[in-house]
């Protein structure tokens, strides 16, 4: 990746009170739909996640305020009651397996992924007590019954690349590492967990396209547009609440670090991104090729599901309490909201709590200069290998970066003050 071409000086870092979020949703010209079957998806799926006594407690009063339910409805619109239901328990599931998560280390995903890939590759002779494999059989073999084989194949093949890059992403985050701006797009397009929900698409829509279809660099490129607005905007979205936790692995204190600019400098180079995220699958919609009425129709059908999980999770990101609390419609109208401070030792587990009187040094602490980094002339990790039969990770191109304008200074306004409904769980870096 080239570096843009003008960097920006070091700036002296103030200690803000207050975040300017981009207007994102103004950008995004998509219409927004929601499927029909959304409050008895959300009933059942709940059913299915609450049974045997899991999830107690606060995870449990943390997952209803996630409106899983609304977002798998407004990314597959289309889809029918039995494809939505899968798609959903899906989802919830890789909300539960985020908490799982929790301080998890190299080990700990890789006794993960051992359970979750072979019950992918052995639904009907995997034995294992483990909750997580339970879960991934009983999701995987209502899907395989009229998911096509390449689906199913793009669906597993992907949730390796999950594991493999959550595995160096646990790596960086016991070493205290911040990668560089090139290895961490590179890693986040694995660990947001989006690859096997753009599978779901075909599934849920019936679609049945071949691999030198889905292969083709338009289609590729499609999908990388919409991973990187989902998830770039998700680090924005959620670096309130990961920054009061400590947690590194989002892409504002990345550019912080790399370009040495202050927070809202690197919020505002993020959004910026996310915009032209946009602006490139439009692009590359127009550039699509044709390969006969049949493939055109599905592949059509396929690209306006990327399109439903750009403005359904835009949209969704101010629904849910995970993020922004009860107070999600006010931030969606003020893009403000006052910097959570950061927890103290032994508080990981309890909510922050937002007080409108507390001075700058209350609100933030700055840590970035304090963390290890690793050079951003360096060639990007490779997450081992943790499967038997896993495809290597590799990096992707990012040459669409360079000539991208530097973070810059901007103004600030009023903000909003919020409590944030996460349970007080670790993120492993899934967009959700």
């Amino acid at each position: 990746m080239c570096a843009p071409a003008h960097r920006p000086r070091p700036l002296k870092r103030s200690q803000p009170t207050k975040l300017i979020l981009p207007d994102l949703v103004s950008h995004c010209s998509f219409k927004l739909r929601c499927n029909r079957h959304k409050k008895a998806i959300t009933k059942e799926t709940k059913r299915w996640l609450f049974k045997d006594g899991n999830l107690l407690g606060q995870k449990r009063e943390a997952y209803h305020g996630l409106k899983a339910g609304l977002l798998v409805a407004q990314c597959y619109p289309d889809a029918a009651y039995p494809q939505l239901r899968v798609v959903n328990d899906f989802m919830t599931y890789l909300f539960h397996l985020d908490n799982l998560s929790d301080l998890m280390d190299n080990t700990g995903t890789r006794t993960t992924a051992d359970e979750v890939l072979n019950s992918l590759h052995y639904p009907h002779t995997w034995n294992t007590s483990a909750r997580v494999g339970k879960m991934t059989r009983d999701f995987w073999k209502r899907l395989v019954l009229t998911a096509s084989p390449g689906a199913q194949q793009r669906f597993i093949e992907t949730m390796d690349f999950f594991f493999q890059s959550v595995t160096q992403q646990a790596s960086d985050r016991a070493n205290g590492v911040i990668p560089d701006l090139e290895s961490y797009i590179s890693l986040r397009r694995d660990t947001s967990g989006c690859k096997p929900c753009w599978a779901l698409i075909e599934y849920a829509n019936n679609l049945d396209l071949p691999e030198e279809v889905m292969d083709h660099p338009v289609l590729r490129s499609l999908g990388e547009a919409t991973n990187d607005l989902v998830t770039w905007s998700n680090d924005i979205f959620s670096y309130n609440v990961e920054q009061s936790k400590g947690d590194t692995h989002n892409m504002i204190p990345v550019v912080m670090n790399q370009y040495g600019v202050d927070l809202q400098s690197a919020i505002d180079f993020v959004g910026d991104l996310c915009k032209q995220s946009i602006d490139r699958f439009n692009e590359e919609c127009s550039r699509l090729p044709s390969w006969g009425p049949e493939i055109d129709r599905q592949v059509a059908i396929y690209v306006d599901g990327l399109a439903n999980w750009i403005v359904g999770s835009l949209h969704w990101s101010f629904e849910t309490e995970r993020y922004f609390g009860k107070f999600g419609m006010e931030v969606k109208e003020k893009l403000s909201v006052d910097l959570l401070a950061k927890r103290k030792a032994g508080q990981s587990q309890q909510k922050s709590k937002c007080r409108q009187s507390q001075s700058p040094q209350d609100h933030y602490t700055q840590s970035y200069d304090t963390i290890q980094t690793s050079s951003s002339s360096a060639s990007p990790h490779s997450p081992p290998n943790i499967y038997s039969t896993s495809i290597s990770h590799s990096s992707l191109s990012l040459s669409f970066y360079s000539g991208y304008p530097c973070p810059s200074q901007t103004s600030q306004s009023t903000s909003t003050c919020f409590q944030p409904n996460d349970g007080g769980t670790y993120s492993l870096g899934l967009v959700v």
